[in-house]
């Protein structure tokens, strides 16, 4: 059997409330400019170097702290929130590291995955 899609999350702890935040109880599925299943394929076919400068087509967006009405009543939370960013991969993009220790794969993995963090900021 053949490795499937890679999920790619990234999990983000805000400084701030989801009043004082603008953030919503709601998901946001953002795509880039003219972006379809066709270009989405094409993307996940890009060797890992072409990809690095590519932005990525598709994003799932949503702020789990908005969606949880007791989110405030846990202790620290008063000011804090919560962001999900969720993509779909290439498994070949990360299989070099698939033995390296979690947390300790090098600064090219490193290299690789803020520039996927960073894409998904811009």
């Amino acid at each position: 059997m053949k490795p499937g899609l890679t999920g790619i999350s990234v999990f983000v702890g805000l400084k701030g409330s989801n009043e004082e935040l603008g953030l919503k109880a709601q998901n946001t599925w953002a795509f880039a400019e003219s972006t379809s299943m066709d270009g989405f394929d094409k993307y996940l076919q890009l060797d890992e170097e072409t990809m690095l400068d590519t932005p990525i087509p598709l994003l799932f967006v949503s702020f789990p702290s908005a969606k949880d009405p007791n989110w405030t009543s846990h202790p620290g939370r008063a000011n804090l929130s919560t962001c999900t960013i969720i993509t779909l991969g290439n498994w070949d993009w990360y299989k070099k590291w698939e033995s390296a220790p979690l947390k300790r794969r090098g600064d090219d993995y490193e290299a690789v995955t803020f520039v996927l963090y960073s894409s998904s900021n811009s």
